[in-house]
């Protein structure tokens, strides 16, 4: 017996039957039986051995004797094994054959590696008795297989090798046996077995289709494509033969073709066949037989292949792809019929009336033998036409007479013939559809339109008026201008040729044939077109359009008023028509009434009630703008009112058409007060030398500005007064608006309250009055003012600086005067007091006057005046010391006496608003370091201080105040002093000169350095705070300050220790 591979699936349901078995014990492979191939129980082909060397084969695809051939037994062998007795069979209820193809990596026993290409089922093949135990072999058990299968749906064979799996399957139930359920599986080839091999010659998986022309509605057609599959390299031959087995055409006469390829390959060969037969001539339509067969020879012999036949039709000339446009409006719009050739042919399009039937489009002939019921075409267009490409064919929609048909749906029908087997080849069918002529109306529309001029209102039915259409192709026009009772008016274009694709415009005045204006009214435009490209019995159109005619009209009437800053109103209009115009602007009191338009009479015909008029001929379409300066006609200045307006316009000739728009409105005047927009009043600033004081002096500069022309008058008067006058600068003068003006005042009298040239001193108003030029004496005059109040204070003494005198130098007094004046300058002594300007001296002025500086001095410059230090009379020179000058003077020369300075006895009435009285060091001591003069001259003694008491020394370089603060190491104030605490001493300890000392108690050790020296006992510390306890022994500080305050504004601080042991 041979090993085979098995495989089981067994299930009981009883325990006493628990070792029944059920097995595919034996597969081989036999010789078939040839013919009808059928299973045989014949050698078994499938050892392996050395007298057997073709093992199990299949070598020929028709049936043949012999071996091998063409077919062979695949047989099993079952055994069962009965362990268990019942009363009952166990019956084999199916026995299934798979066969698979062997390919790399194949486990027989896998379907999922080995998947069965054709399976055999074989069903109750045999029963085993299961009354005694026992073992027991059925078998064989044939079946026949001749190397086909199914190949992509088609039956056939391809070479390889092959095995196969047995599967051997019971399911019983009995009432002894109970449920018994086995399945095993065996697979060949096994032990000493060799797998099948398939080597024949076979033709399958074959494909005809035909070629598809046309993409809407694709036929078949020649060449007809033949695929197939060899399972080996062979020759083939493939032969076509008409439905009457005729020969028509041999496609291959055993020509080579490839195999497909093992084990499993998908080469494909292709033939086809173009519809010809073999004298190269198309074929007439039908049904034909195509046949092949094929052969190849190896060492068994030659095997012929089964031959494989299939039915193909063929209909070699047809029309596709058919598709119309239509005869479309424009003048070079043509029909198009396009359509697809099978193969190339003279192409027949007959054209019929409306209607048209035939009795059998199927007539494979031209449309006129095809039975039309018109049997004469319109018009007939053939032509040679390539095929498998879409060709077309126009028709211009004309007879064959070349005239132009009318609009509507025409008969078309398409024939086609070329030549072939047996003489001409129609096409099978007519292609037969409508075709239609849609010309239409030429005219695309008419459009009349009106020139519109303004916005408020906008206004219409104004010429010129154009009239546009567009014609769908070229033809004469005719069109005229009809009014609503159908009279011509006037014709435009009278039977001219027009073109199409572009919008036709036409234009008209708004006049009649004799050259006049028309009536405002409604009109129509009346368009008549004949058509050439149409038939002639309607190749005439009508058309007409109304529209409105207003040909005289004012609009955009845009009044400007005179309001604030504006000079002028104007009224400003646009005319549609050049015309006559007249505007008359009314007094306050007339009012306009809309229905006594033209305004000729009554009220409006009164001269006293128009302020102002203006009559003249105006352009038409153009903004016309009439200017009013707010006068009347006598040349005044209205008044501030709303001024009512009318414009009325006419065209010339003996009849005027008047326009229609009643046209008037209101001018506002609202100029208000004249405004100031600029008021100034600017002293003249002194310029300064020696000081930042700020000095007015005239002549005062009155800026001012006017938003209209006015008659201008300023005066100047006293303060707290209206009527006061004590200037008139300007009086009465034009002055234009927004111009920059600059009048001046001296500060003296002129024209005004007082004598002419006289200063005037004090503070003043400057007051400038505008009134309106050319106002009606009549009306109400506004006049503007605007005030400005100032301080004249034109006499002054200025910009005073002093410089002392020392060794080096004459004391200098510098100074300016407003205006020449005569000046006094007296000296007095130190510590000399004044009371009103005046010095308290005993018994006389005498007793303090030093010395005295008298002269005539001039304005507006630096004046020096140097003093030696001399006294008046005697020329001694003056010790050191903080003496005091006066300064005064007098535009009068008389009033200050040159030798004395004083005034008369009634005083002096010219004098300057200043009289200075200053102080003026003298300094005969130089010390050229103040500071250190100080902190090298200024201790305490003792130091240590080992003493009940101690003094303080300061050594003073000029006049000026001392201070002493004494801190402990902690920072407390233990002790203070101040010079300026002593009585007589706030404006500075009063030392005759530089160098001067102030002391405690006794006598200074180096009082040889002072010029004079002054005690004062607070300089005395005797070691106690300011609470007057005694300070602890230890290390303290002593800050020195001084200030002067004559004549320099020196500031000197130092620090000295002091120890108390």
């Amino acid at each position: 017996m041979k090993k085979i591979l098995l495989g089981f699936i067994i299930s009981f349901s009883a325990v006493n039957i628990y070792s029944q078995q059920l097995y595919v014990s034996e597969i081989t492979v036999r010789q078939g039986v040839d013919g009808v191939c059928s299973a045989s129980a014949g050698e078994d082909m499938s050892k392996v051995s050395v007298t057997n060397s073709t093992g199990a084969r299949i070598e020929f695809d028709r049936p043949r004797t012999g071996y091998p051939a063409g077919c062979l037994s695949l047989c099993a062998n079952i055994t069962a094994v009965i362990q268990t007795t019942a009363d009952a069979n166990l019956g084999v209820d199916d026995l299934i054959f798979e066969i698979f193809k062997f390919k790399a990596g194949a486990n027989p026993l896998d379907p999922s590696s080995t998947p069965p290409i054709r399976t055999i089922s074989m069903h109750n093949v045999a029963a085993f008795s299961m009354a005694t135990v026992s073992t027991q072999t059925y078998g064989p058990i044939c079946t026949a297989w001749d190397g086909s299968y199914n190949i992509e749906g088609f039956w056939g064979k391809s070479n390889g090798q092959f095995g196969l799996r047995v599967k051997v399957r019971t399911n019983m139930v009995s009432s002894t046996a109970g449920n018994i359920n086995i399945e095993q599986t065996s697979a060949f080839p096994g032990q000493n077995q060799d797998p099948i091999t398939v080597d024949v010659t076979n033709i399958h998986v074959i494909k005809s289709t035909p070629t598809v022309v046309g993409k809407i509605t694709g036929v078949g057609a020649q060449p007809y494509n033949i695929l197939y599959r060899l399972s080996k390299d062979a020759t083939v031959t493939i032969a076509v033969e008409d439905s009457n087995g005729a020969d028509i055409r041999t496609i291959a006469d055993s020509d080579p073709r490839f195999g497909e390829g093992i084990p499993d390959g998908t080469l494909t060969n292709g033939d086809f066949w173009d519809g010809r037969d073999n004298s190269g001539q198309l074929v007439q339509p039908g049904n034909y037989y195509v046949r092949i067969n094929a052969g190849a020879r190896d060492p068994y012999g030659w095997d012929a292949a089964k031959e494989y036949g299939f039915n193909l039709s063929l209909d070699p000339l047809q029309i596709t792809d058919i598709a119309i446009k239509d005869l479309g409006p424009l003048s070079t719009d043509v029909a198009i019929i396009s359509y697809q050739l099978t193969e190339d042919a003279t192409v027949y399009l007959d054209i019929y009336p409306s209607g048209t039937t035939f009795d059998d489009i199927n007539c494979s002939n031209r449309s006129t033998s095809c039975g039309p019921s018109n049997p004469t075409p319109l018009k007939t267009i053939s032509s040679s036409m390539p095929r498998r490409q879409t060709v077309s064919m126009y028709w211009d929609g004309k007879n064959e007479s070349g005239n132009y048909l009318c609009d509507g749906n025409y008969v078309f029908a398409l024939s086609a013939v070329t030549k072939g087997r047996g003489g001409d080849l129609w096409t099978s069918r007519l292609g037969v559809g409508t075709v239609s002529i849609a010309k239409g109306d030429p005219l695309a529309f008419l459009t009349p339109s009106t020139t519109v001029i303004g916005s408020t209102p906008p206004a219409a039915g104004l010429n010129p008026f154009y009239f546009r259409y567009q014609l769908q192709r070229p033809a004469t026009v005719k069109l005229e201008i009809k009014d609503m009772n159908n009279n011509i008016i006037r014709t435009l274009v009278n039977n001219e040729p027009r073109s199409s694709g572009l919008t036709n415009q036409e234009s008209w005045d708004g006049k009649d044939s004799t050259g006049k204006w028309v009536a405002d009214g409604t009109y129509r435009s009346a368009l008549t077109i004949t058509d050439p490209y149409v038939c002639m019995s309607g190749n005439i159109f009508t058309h007409d359009a109304t529209f409105s005619s207003n040909l005289f009209r004012i609009v955009d009437v845009v009044p400007t008023s005179i309001i604030g800053l504006s000079t002028q109103a104007a009224i400003s209009y646009q005319l549609s028509q050049s015309m006559w115009t007249d505007i008359k602007i009314y007094k306050q009191n007339v009012e306009i009434n809309p229905d006594d338009w033209k305004w000729n009479t009554g009220v409006y015909a009164v001269p006293s009630n128009i302020l102002y008029s203006i009559s003249g001929m105006r352009p038409g379409r153009y903004r016309v703008t009439e200017y009013w300066d707010g006068r009347d006609s006598n040349g005044y200045m209205v008044e501030d009112g709303r001024y009512p307006f009318t414009i009325v316009a006419h065209s010339t000739g003996t009849q005027p058409i008047y326009a229609t728009d009643k046209a008037y409105g209101y001018i506002d005047v609202s100029r208000g007060a004249i405004m100031f927009t600029e008021f100034n009043v600017v002293p003249t600033i002194a310029d300064m030398k020696n000081s930042s004081d700020v000095v007015k002096l005239p002549p005062y500069e009155i800026d001012y500005s006017l938003t209209r022309q006015s008659a201008v008058t300023i005066t100047i008067t006293r303060f707290g007064t209206d009527n006061d006058v004590v200037a008139r600068v300007v009086s009465g003068e034009t002055r234009d608006p927004f111009v920059s003006y600059k009048d001046f005042w001296d500060g003296k009298c002129y024209k005004g309250n007082c004598d002419d040239g006289e200063w005037m001193i004090g503070t003043y108003n400057v007051n400038i009055y505008a009134r309106d030029i050319l106002a009606n004496p009549d009306a109400n005059i506004t006049v503007s003012t605007v005030t400005m109040t100032i301080d004249n204070y034109p006499l002054r003494i200025y910009d005073l600086a002093i410089a002392p005198l020392t060794p080096d130098s004459p004391a200098i007094i510098n100074y300016q005067l407003s205006e020449p004046m005569k000046v006094a300058i007296k000296i007095y002594k130190p510590g000399t007091r004044f009371i009103a300007d005046e010095p308290i001296c005993s018994p006389s002025e005498d007793a303090c006057l030093v010395d005295t500086i008298i002269g005539i001095r001039p304005a507006r410059t630096s004046i020096t005046e140097s003093w030696y230090g001399t006294a008046k009379g005697t020329g001694s020179p003056v010790p050191s010391g903080n003496y005091i000058f006066k300064i005064f003077g007098s535009t009068d020369t008389n009033e200050i006496d040159s030798i004395t300075g004083n005034c008369p006895d009634a005083g002096c009435n010219s004098l300057a608003y200043d009289v200075m009285i200053q102080d003026l060091p003298v300094v005969k001591t130089y010390i050229e370091d103040p500071c250190k003069y100080f902190e090298d001259y200024s201790y305490f003694a003792p130091n240590p201080f080992n003493t009940p008491s101690g003094n303080f020394k300061l050594s003073l370089p000029m006049i000026g105040n001392v201070e002493i603060r004494v801190y402990n190491i902690a920072g407390d104030l233990v002790y203070s002093y101040k010079s300026s605490d002593k009585p007589g001493w706030g404006s500075g300890i009063p030392i005759p000169s530089e160098g001067g000392c102030i002391t405690g108690l006794g006598d200074s050790p180096d009082r040889n350095v002072c010029s004079e020296e002054f005690n004062d006992p607070r300089l005395n510390w005797k070691k106690t705070n300011r609470s007057g306890r005694a300070v602890a022994p230890g290390l303290y500080i002593a800050v020195f300050k001084f200030q002067a305050t004559q004549g320099s504004k020196e500031l000197c601080q130092f620090k000295k220790k002091i120890l108390i042991p």
